[in-house]
Formats: structure tokens, C-alpha cells, sequence
């Protein structure tokens, strides 16, 4: 049976959204192919029809994740002029941002969680080819924060850095913890250390 176009991008569509999900939710190591297929409705046949392995899946999963972050930068940029860091950190620390998780709304684009923070350590446990992808993404990720800061910013890749970092980190710690007033702390924390840096 042949199938349309269509219907052969949808089953792309519904296995790479499952493979996200679960990657962000278990791990690289913690699903196997079988999982995610299952999860997206398909036999294990038809995700290696699409992706080959399960390696080449994550590595695609991280790099859109990341590139999607940069799109946000680049987007926030494009919208707020010389305030687009102002805006961009007060939306990754909301509060709908950093509670986000695996759920479907928290795969779309810019409405919900960053990818860094539950996909960087599973990146440390895969192949050579999948961690060079993720340092490239990376590196156009500090170059599209550098070229928003401010003229007068010295040493902006070192400050890009620290505040990739910041968020990295600042998002991951108000994920972990149970109390609101806690998380929310943390976050107005991170936007003032953030603001800081560029001062």
C-alpha cells in the first residue's frame, strides 16, 4: 500500500514528537525505540523508516530544541529592539516556561520549556557526532545573544555565556523544587543577575 505525502509526513511528525517527549521525560538511555514507537502509534519499523536510530532521532530532537531557543532570541530581538532581553528573560523564567516539562502544549515553540535543561546531560552520554552537532548549537546560540547586548558590553561572549548559564541553571533549580514562592524567588533572581551583566 502506498501512502500519500501527507500521511508519511504525519507519521514523521507524530513519532518525532513522541521521540521528544520521552526523550525529555526519560532520557536517551531510559526509552528505547520500541517505547517511543509505541508511544507515537507506529510499529518499530516505521521509526526506523524515518530516522534510522535512535541516536539520530535524539541528535534531531536536540538540535531543533536548540535552534528553537535561538529562534526565540533572534525573535525577541526582532520584536522589542534594545528591551528584547528584558522580555526574553521575563518569558523563560515564567512560570508556565519553567514548570514546563513533556506535556504536548510544552513542545510547541516558545510556549514552553527550554530544551537545555533536560537535554544537556543526555548529550554528555551519547556519540562523538551528536555532541559536536551540540556544541555548534550552541555556539550560534552565544553568537545571537552577543549580537543583541548592548554596543558598550565588553567581553560579550564571555557575558553571553554566563548568562546562557544563568538561565541553564536558574530554570533547572525552579524545576526541582516544590515550593512556589521558592521558585519564584529563584527566577527574579536570575532576571536581576541576568540584567547585571550587561550593566
Amino acid at each position: 500500500m502506498r501512502y500519500s505525502k501527507e500521511h508519511i509526513q504525519e507519521t514523521r511528525n507524530r513519532i518525532y514528537r513522541a521521540a521528544l517527549s520521552k526523550f525529555r521525560s526519560e532520557g536517551f538511555h531510559g526509552i528505547g525505540v520500541d517505547g517511543i514507537s509505541k508511544a507515537a502509534g507506529v510499529t518499530s519499523g516505521a521509526f526506523y523508516k524515518h530516522f534510522g536510530s535512535k541516536a539520530n532521532a535524539f541528535r534531531e530532537v536536540m538540535s531543533e530544541g536548540l535552534a528553537l531557543l535561538r529562534g526565540g532570541i533572534e525573535h525577541s530581538q526582532a520584536e522589542n529592539g534594545a528591551q528584547w532581553l528584558n522580555s526574553f528573560i521575563k518569558w523563560y523564567f515564567s512560570t508556565h516556561t519553567r514548570n514546563a516539562t513533556n506535556t504536548d502544549e510544552d513542545l510547541l515553540p516558545m510556549q514552553g520549556g527550554c530544551a537545555l535543561p533536560t537535554l544537556s546531560p543526555e548529550v554528555a552520554r551519547t556519540d562523538e557526532e551528536t555532541r559536536a552537532a551540540y556544541e555548534q548549537e550552541l555556539l550560534q546560540i552565544v553568537k545571537a545573544i552577543s549580537a543583541g547586548l548592548p554596543k558598550e558590553t565588553t567581553m560579550k561572549k564571555q557575558v553571553s555565556w554566563s548568562m546562557l548559564a544563568t538561565m541553564i541553571g536558574g530554570v533547572t533549580l525552579a524545576r526541582a523544587i516544590q515550593d512556589e514562592k521558592m521558585a519564584e524567588e529563584i527566577a527574579k533572581s536570575m532576571v536581576w543577575a541576568n540584567k547585571k551583566l550587561i550593566r
